[in-house]
């Protein structure tokens, strides 16, 4: 599929919004984490973690912030921050491009957006999670700068994946 780049942008996140981000983070889902986490355990998690009541009381919160890349108008995936203030960090709690549209740099003008708000908020570092078998994101987050220092378990369903914990300096 091509797509000019002069179709493609990045905007913040509105209430209207919501419905697509669960849409995208489902479709994401199944094609990353699928080789090693049953369906079931993934619709579990995401039928009690992203319900529109979760991602709306997310969106109203002060301390969350989130982007938008469309491609030709439609919306293509999605980051969702926290500024932990009692952790004095910025997470990137989620960045999705659906796979269609993957490749065409929108998952890195997603993670500029945020680096840019965390920046302008005062943070000097930005945090996130990824799963260690997700080996395509991991590629990827490890070759736009991001260093891995702490594991944790991530718990979806019954499943228990490792979790990898990095940041990347602004």
């Amino acid at each position: 599929m091509s797509i000019h780049s002069s179709a493609n942008s990045i905007r913040e996140w509105t209430r209207s919004d919501l419905s697509t981000i669960r849409k995208i983070g489902w479709k994401t889902w199944i094609a990353a984490y699928s080789d090693f986490i049953p369906l079931q355990d993934m619709e579990l998690f995401h039928n009690s973690y992203y319900t529109i009541e979760r991602l709306t009381r997310l969106y109203e919160n002060p301390d969350m912030f989130g982007f938008i890349a469309e491609a030709n108008g439609n919306a293509v995936g999605y980051s969702k921050c926290h500024d932990n203030r009692d952790e004095g960090r910025f997470y990137i709690t989620s960045l999705y491009v659906l796979p269609d549209f993957q490749g065409l740099g929108l998952g890195k003008q997603l993670l500029r957006n945020d680096i840019a708000r965390a920046k302008n908020i005062g943070h000097a570092r930005v945090w996130l999670g990824v799963m260690s078998r997700n080996k395509r994101s991991l590629k990827w987050y490890l070759k736009n700068g991001f260093i891995f220092v702490e594991q944790l378990p991530f718990v979806m369903g019954f499943s228990e994946v490792n979790h990898l914990i990095g940041f990347r300096e602004i």
